[in-house]
């Protein structure tokens, strides 16, 4: 005879620690994406500085951009 899919009974302090678990792994991951998005903003801000300072030694008609 199989066995029928009953409800799994969990008291309310199992389900506050898994709310809190959940909880902790959202918080994670916000924080996460938010560290790779400052190291993201850092790095373009300095390969803007190094295109610039690039721009300004190489000659007219050198066509820096394009070779990037």
């Amino acid at each position: 005879m199989m066995a029928k899919n009953l409800p799994l009974q969990i008291n309310a302090g199992y389900k506050t620690f898994l709310q809190d678990v959940k909880n902790k792994i959202k918080i994670a991951r916000l924080q996460v994406a938010l560290s790779v998005n400052q190291e993201l903003i850092q790095f373009y801000w300095e390969l803007g500085k190094m295109i610039i300072h690039k721009q300004k030694r190489s000659d007219w008609g050198d066509k820096l951009i394009e070779a990037l």
